[in-house]
Parts: C-alpha cells; structure tokens; sequence
C-alpha cells in the first residue's frame, strides 16, 4: 500500500500540469485575461495559451511577473474567487481592469452630474479595492444605481458583483 506522499507524488507526476509554488500556503493560479480560472487553482500549463472562451490565460502580474495567487496547497482547496489586484505590487489584473472600464464608461454614459459621476467613479475604485471605506461605498453606489438606470445596474451586476466580497456584493445588490 503506497503512502500518502507517493500517492501525491504520482498523481503530480500524472497531470501534464506544474504545481508553482506562490508561496509556502498557496499554488500559482492560471487565469484568463476574462478572469475565468484554470484548473481550479491549482496548476500551471503553460502549452495551454487559451482558455474555453478564447482569452489568453495568464500566471503571473503583466506588470511585475509575479505569480498570480492560486488555490490553497494543504489541505487542498480551489480557488473560489479571483484575486483583483497583484499581491505583489497592486496593479489591477486585466480582468479587473475591463470592469473597472466598463462600468466607469457605463457610468459616464449615465445621466448623473458631474460631481456624481466622479463620486461614483471614485466609490468604484473603493469598492473594487475593498478599502476601509468600500461597505459605505457599497450602500451609497445601491442608492444611486436606481438613479444612473438600468444600464449601470447591469454593468455593476456583469462585471463588479463578481470580483466582490459576498458581503459587499449582496451590499450593492440588495441593500
């Protein structure tokens, strides 16, 4: 009977994928520039290029190669939710950036005043950084959905409520 270890050993052995290392608790992840993760988390294969929707996959920050931060290593556990920003440096992965965009050109398009506009825009950017600030921000960018129409509502449902906290992202969808 083999022991744990040598069953671990050959299953890693078996799967065409790498096991990085992001740090002594934690695998590099694969994503896609959309933010769909790969293999749960668990894995790097860098021959698979593309994802299912047809995005490139990525492993590590654009803007400083660090790893990206993947499913937990022991006991194993995938990788439920996408990271936002690069531990590492900050930087906003690109499927963070694409809705930071998109709701902010949604936002733009909206019938709000300026000085909203910029509020809003500024709450976002609270809210997607989950900042000390990002659960009032949460509660006021609610109140003004009703105001900036459907458009933007469906915009934060699309691509912000996703990249949330649960606990922000039921802010922002129920109040």
């Amino acid at each position: 009977m083999p022991s744990w270890s040598e069953i671990q050993l050959n299953h890693q052995h078996e799967t065409d994928g790498e096991h990085i290392p992001y740090d002594r608790r934690y695998w590099t992840a694969q994503i896609c520039l959309l933010g769909h993760v790969q293999h749960r988390g668990f894995r790097v294969i860098p021959t698979e290029k593309f994802c299912d929707c047809g995005a490139e996959t990525i492993y590590q920050c654009l803007s400083c190669h660090g790893g990206i931060k993947g499913a937990f290593r022991s006991p194993p556990k995938s990788l439920d939710k996408t990271p936002n920003c690069c531990r590492k440096c900050g930087s906003p992965y690109p499927w963070t950036q694409t809705a930071i965009e998109k709701v902010s050109q949604a936002i733009n398009a909206s019938d709000l005043s300026t000085a909203e506009k910029q509020d809003a825009t500024h709450e976002l950017d609270s809210i997607i950084k989950n900042s000390p600030g990002a659960e009032t921000a949460a509660r006021r960018t609610h109140a003004r959905l009703a105001k900036m129409g459907g458009l933007v509502r469906a915009a934060y449902n699309d691509y912000v409520v996703p990249l949330l906290a649960e606990t922000l992202a039921k802010l922002i969808k129920d109040g």
